[in-house]
């Protein structure tokens, strides 16, 4: 008799045990929530194309829709034909003369030595015939001259033939890249409206919802697409009083979804410190268990992607 009351506090203790363990479960009801990114461009215009619908898939960097750009174009083109005009005078700037032209200040300065070289036999003809008077002075005098000014002309033609080989003065060239300089900052002032009217994707994610449709107006900083960024989903629940004490940050909870054979993991990442509340102004013995709180808790990467924003879940805690 002794031993069956014995077996008999055993169990109850065990039943005890297994009653107070279930006892210190909660479960509490709860939804998914999206952290949304609304695409709006910088700039204002007609939607021209859109590249997505509601749905879709999408990859950061991917063009998601475009605004009518015709103008923005045309300026950015002529801006890009500038500066390649001022790049095409610089590099002349920094290059000698062209081969031609180095060929004829060649050819030129052979002709002057050629006309030095007469010049110089016809003088020393003339001076050796002076002395016996068999010219006047004033013919030794132009023999002379004529020999001078081959002699100048040989010698200035040698000087332009080596500017030939050197690129334009210093100022002239740094007058030309200055030109560079601004043509380049002339494109790139032209060059962001265009990519303003190209919407890309800064994440990936998928395509929640469309605001406007084709051919609508879009002001500068109206959101035109609604993205949900993938893994970016969270658990939203809220707890009573008494339960808000067994939680704290980084708190295991285990996650139940309709559909899903087994719970999705998530560790608590915001605690409201503000009670919600039923009864305003009313703060009874009775009422005061109507407050509740605000958790927020985050499911593994590996989870997430699987959740959809407003889909209802149980969420369970020690």
């Amino acid at each position: 008799m002794g031993n069956i009351r014995i077996i008999y506090a055993l169990i109850f203790c065990v039943a005890g045990n297994i009653s107070a363990v279930y006892a210190a479960k909660s479960v509490v009801q709860g939804y998914i929530e999206g952290k949304f990114v609304r695409m709006a461009p910088a700039v204002s215009g007609q939607i021209e194309t859109f590249l997505v619908t509601e749905g879709d898939k999408v990859i950061t960097g991917q063009s998601l829709l475009t605004l009518e750009s015709k103008r923005e174009t045309a300026l950015r083109d002529e801006a890009q034909a500038q500066l390649e005009q001022a790049q095409e005078v610089l590099e002349n700037l920094q290059k000698s003369r062209r081969p031609e032209e180095i060929a004829a200040s060649e050819a030129a300065l052979e002709q002057a030595k050629s006309a030095l070289d007469r010049a110089k036999t016809f003088l020393e003809r003339e001076e050796k015939l002076a002395p016996a008077k068999y010219i006047s002075k004033q013919q030794l005098d132009d023999a002379r001259t004529a020999y001078n000014e081959a002699k100048a002309r040989v010698d200035e033609l040698t000087a332009n033939l080596a500017i030939t080989h050197l690129p334009a003065r210093v100022d002239e060239i740094h007058a030309a890249e200055s030109a560079v300089k601004a043509a380049k900052a002339n494109l790139l002032s032209y060059q962001w409206p265009v990519d303003q009217k190209n919407i890309k994707a800064p994440v990936d994610g998928v395509i929640f919802e469309k605001v406007y449709q084709l051919g609508e107006w879009v002001n500068s900083g109206s959101p035109v697409l609604t993205l949900l960024p993938t893994n970016d989903t969270k658990v939203r629940f809220f707890v009573s009083q008494t339960d808000l004490a067994r939680l704290s940050l980084k708190t295991q909870v285990s996650v139940k979804i309709d559909g899903r054979k087994n719970p999705v993991d998530a560790r608590v990442t915001f605690i409201s410190p503000k009670a919600q509340y039923t009864s305003p102004f009313i703060y009874s013995n009775q009422e005061r268990a109507k407050f509740v709180y605000l958790i927020e808790a985050e499911p593994d990467q590996k989870d997430k992607a699987g959740l959809h924003p407003g889909q209802p879940v149980d969420v369970e805690f020690q």
